[in-house]
């Protein structure tokens, strides 16, 4: 799908593709989702650009991601999607336009216009689009995180804060549930990672180019973006790093939770091998065993059954260590 975006001055107006066909307006931005091999003719025909493939995005190698070609800057990032998975973006820069290429959603291109769309612009420019983008993509990352970092708070809480005694809390917390969450977490905030250098390397790469001439307050507008980046990365790494030790936690307290159920199963065998153990030696058959004869030969076993059940008990009692 193509959408294109003409500069109205008050506004960005948004065209079809179907009425840029039938239109000679010329447009700042061209948006372009999933595109068909019918649209691509039209972009190589109409605006004299060459698309990547999705194949071609998805290189990691940075001389695949960022180069220059026939005056125009192809610069590819990972960003996070609408599923909170990472995907790439292109952005193609010309000599007056604009051109993103994706083939998923991300909100930050709606919030973008959004935030437009409330606030009005003056006479956009397809630069400013692109570092306005950035921005929206920057914003949503710290909202990823700060979501992360509420998460992490609760987790947290339930994990060390909730219950009387650690053996009760540990019984009653769900760890495996936890864990999936703190899961969660960390991969959301390793993709938080990724796309935030990849918008560093992006944002140098345009800085240095040497055949593409950035207007000042160009430059000016992508030092600022590139100077949010470093507070949200160690928000990240800092986030990270409490990841690493809720996970470490709830595996500790897993394995207490494991040890106090085989102490309790140690402490019953210990407490019945006596009781048995007597049970064992009347349970013979021998001839020569005068205890047989008595007529008080079962009560007195099952005294002692029962004292030498007692006695272990009273025992780890007083070692506290039942």
């Amino acid at each position: 799908m193509l959408t294109f975006y003409i500069n109205n001055k008050d506004y960005l107006q948004s065209v079809t593709f179907e009425e840029m066909r039938h239109s000679k307006a010329s447009p700042i931005w061209v948006d372009i989702f999933d595109p068909t091999l019918e649209e691509e003719k039209f972009l190589k025909k109409h605006l004299k650009i060459a698309i990547p493939n999705l194949y071609e995005m998805s290189e990691i190698e940075l001389s695949n991601r960022l180069y220059q070609a026939n005056d125009s800057l192809y610069v590819t990032g990972s960003f996070i999607n609408n599923e909170q998975k990472t995907q790439a973006i292109t952005f193609i820069l010309s000599k007056n336009f604009l051109i993103t290429l994706r083939y998923t959603e991300f909100s930050f291109f709606a919030r973008y216009l959004n935030f437009h769309k409330k606030n009005g612009h003056v006479d956009l420019d397809f630069t400013d689009i692109f570092i306005g983008l950035l921005e929206a993509a920057i914003g949503q990352i710290a909202d990823y995180i700060e979501e992360v970092g509420h998460s992490i708070d609760e987790t947290t809480r339930v994990v060390f804060h909730s219950g009387n005694t650690l053996e009760k809390h540990t019984s009653k917390v769900n760890f495996k549930k936890i864990i999936h969450q703190i899961g969660n977490n960390g991969d959301l905030i390793s993709k938080t990672h990724e796309s935030l250098m990849s918008i560093y390397r992006i944002i140098n790469f345009i800085s240095e180019a040497k055949k593409f001439k950035l207007r000042s307050e160009d430059s000016t507008n992508l030092k600022i973006v590139m100077n949010d980046i470093p507070p949200l990365n160690d928000q990240a790494t800092f986030l990270s790093n409490k990841v690493n030790f809720l996970l470490d936690a709830c595996l500790g307290m897993i394995n207490i939770d494991q040890n106090t159920i085989i102490k309790v199963v140690s402490v019953a065998a210990i407490i019945f091998f006596p009781p048995t153990l007597v049970a064992s030696i009347y349970g013979m058959n021998f001839k020569a065993m005068p205890e047989l004869s008595w007529d008080l030969g079962y009560p007195l076993a099952l005294v002692l059954m029962l004292l030498s059940a007692l006695l272990p008990f009273v025992y780890f009692k007083y070692k506290d260590w039942i």
